[in-house]
C-alpha cells in the first residue's frame, strides 16, 4: 500500500493556519445545518399521513442521503486524520470506506431527483400509471452502490494535522498497480463521476422538467370553470418550481469542482500525486458538499405544507422544552424545600 503526501504550499513556513481553520469551520456548519434541516424534512414528512405522497417520499430519501453526507463531513476528518493514518494503517480502510459512503451520498441526492423529475413526467403526461416510491427507492440505491463500488479502491481524501503547518494536506489512500494501476482507474472514474453523479442527472431531470412546463403551459386554463381545478394546477405548478430550484441549486454547487477536477487530471496541470487542496479547490468542494443543506430551506419557501408542518414540530419541541425546563425547576425547588425543612428540624 502506498500512500503519498503533499503540503498545500511549496513553502514549509508559510503558515495556513487562517485558512484551513476558516475551511473547517465552512464544513463544520454545513453539517449543523445539514443535520438539523433534513431531520426536520425526514420529521415533517414521516409524521404527517398527508405529505406521505411519492414526491415527498423521494423528498425524504434525498433527505436521508443529504443527512448521510453530513455525518461523513466529521467522520472523514476523524479518520482520516494524518497522525492516524501515520501511525495506524488499518485506518486507511477507515478512511476510504467514509470517503466512500459520502460518494454514495451524493449520487443518491442526484439520482433522487432525477427520479422525482421522471416520476413527474408520468403523473402529468400519463396520469393512470403510477410507480410506488420504494420502486424509485431501492433502483437509486442499487445504481448508486453500484457505481461506488468504483470508489472505495482508489480514493483521494483530505488530511487534518493539528500539530503542523498546513493544518489540511492532500492523500492519496489505497493506491496499487497489480492487477491494474489505480491512476488509470482513478481517470476513468474522474469522468465517470462527472457524467453519472452531475451531468447526466442534471441534463435529464431538466428535460423532463421541460416537456412537464411544456404540457402544463400550454393546456388552456380559460376552459377550466371550476377554481378548484384552477388551484390543483396552481399547486402542480409551485410543485415544478420547487424542485427545479432543488435541481438548479445543486447544478450551481457542484459545477465549481467538477471544472476544476477535469482540467485537473485531463489537462495535466496536478502533479504525479494527483491530489488537490489548493484553496481555490477546497472552497469549490465545501460548495460541493453544502448543497446538502439548502433543499430544507427550499421546502419552506415554496412549499406551505411542509412550512406549516415545521412549525408545528418547532412549536411541540418549544414547548416540550419549556415543560421539561419548568418540571426541572419545580423539582430543584422542591428539593431545596425539603432539605431546608430537614435542616429545621434537625436544628431544633
Amino acid at each position: 500500500m502506498e500512500t503519498i503526501s503533499f503540503a498545500t504550499s511549496d513553502d514549509p513556513n508559510r503558515s495556513y493556519s487562517l485558512r484551513d481553520i476558516f475551511v473547517l469551520s465552512l464544513y463544520a456548519l454545513t453539517t449543523i445545518v445539514a443535520l438539523f434541516g433534513n431531520c426536520l424534512v425526514c420529521r415533517v414528512v414521516i409524521k404527517s399521513q398527508k405529505m406521505r405522497t411519492t414526491v415527498n417520499l423521494l423528498i425524504v430519501n434525498m433527505a436521508f442521503s443529504d443527512i448521510i453526507c453530513a455525518i461523513t463531513i466529521p467522520m472523514q476528518w476523524l479518520l482520516c486524520s494524518q497522525q492516524l493514518l501515520n501511525r495506524y494503517d488499518h485506518l486507511y480502510i477507515g478512511c476510504a470506506i467514509s470517503k466512500s459512503i459520502q460518494v454514495l451520498s451524493f449520487y443518491v441526492s442526484s439520482l433522487t431527483f432525477t427520479a422525482i423529475a421522471i416520476d413527474r413526467y408520468i403523473v402529468v403526461h400519463y396520469p393512470i400509471k403510477k410507480i410506488k416510491p420504494k420502486v424509485f427507492i431501492i433502483i437509486v440505491w442499487v445504481i448508486s452502490l453500484a457505481f461506488v463500488i468504483f470508489t472505495a479502491v482508489s480514493v483521494k481524501i483530505f488530511t487534518y494535522d493539528f500539530t503542523s503547518d498546513p493544518i489540511i494536506t492532500c492523500q492519496v489512500v489505497l493506491r496499487f498497480d497489480f492487477p491494474f494501476s489505480s491512476d488509470i482507474l482513478r481517470h476513468i472514474r474522474i469522468i465517470g463521476v462527472i457524467l453519472t453523479q452531475y451531468m447526466l442527472p442534471v441534463l435529464t431531470s431538466m428535460l423532463f422538467y421541460a416537456k412537464i412546463i411544456h404540457t402544463i403551459w400550454k393546456r388552456n386554463v380559460g376552459d377550466m370553470i371550476d377554481v378548484q381545478k384552477r388551484h390543483l394546477l396552481d399547486i402542480k405548478k409551485r410543485t415544478i418550481k420547487m424542485l427545479i430550484i432543488v435541481v438548479v441549486v445543486f447544478a450551481i454547487c457542484w459545477l465549481p469542482v467538477n471544472v476544476i477536477h477535469f482540467v485537473d487530471f485531463y489537462g495535466n496541470r496536478l502533479n504525479a500525486s494527483g491530489c488537490n487542496s489548493s484553496t481555490l479547490y477546497l472552497i469549490f468542494y465545501w460548495l460541493g458538499i453544502s448543497s446538502c443543506s439548502y433543499n430544507p430551506f427550499i421546502f419552506w419557501w415554496l412549499n406551505h405544507d411542509f412550512r406549516a408542518g415545521a412549525k408545528s414540530v418547532w412549536k411541540y419541541m418549544t414547548c416540550r422544552f419549556i415543560r421539561n425546563r419548568d418540571r426541572i425547576s419545580s423539582t430543584s425547588s422542591t428539593n431545596t424545600l425539603v432539605n431546608r425543612k430537614q435542616s429545621n428540624i434537625s436544628v431544633f
